[in-house]
């Protein structure tokens, strides 16, 4: 399976948010297999953000293939988040790179699920 037209539609929202919000972030990706569990052990799409500024801060982002992208392609073949993936990110990445927030690591699975499956759903 080849994941890049899934890769285009993250780095697509990367540019945009960039732009929008004056940061400097560049899509890295995970090492190994893109093909990680994330939900339920679903398929994924995993990568690192950070910034080009030489800030050592890293937002680890997990996006199902299933709930993430819309199911049909672009005419030019790449995968396009949902609206509600989309969303997620920005929260996502407004929260950890704002002002005063000094955490160095965060790891965000988009979508999130409704409820903490392992400590109130039926999860074995």
């Amino acid at each position: 399976m080849t994941y890049e037209p899934y890769i285009a539609g993250i780095q697509d929202l990367l540019t945009k948010v960039n732009a929008s919000k004056g940061l400097d972030l560049k899509y890295k990706p995970c090492d190994g297999d893109y093909s990680i569990g994330g939900i339920d052990n679903a398929p994924s799409v995993s990568c690192k953000l950070n910034r080009t500024s030489g800030e050592d801060r890293i937002m680890s982002l997990t996006v199902t293939l299933f709930d993430g992208f819309e199911q049909l392609p672009l005419p030019n073949g790449d995968m396009p988040l949902t609206s509600k993936a989309k969303e997620q990110i920005v929260v996502a990445i407004e929260k950890f790179w704002s002002d005063g927030n000094g955490e160095r690591h965060v790891s965000v699975v988009v979508p999130q699920p409704p409820f903490n499956m392992v400590t109130e759903g039926n999860y074995r």
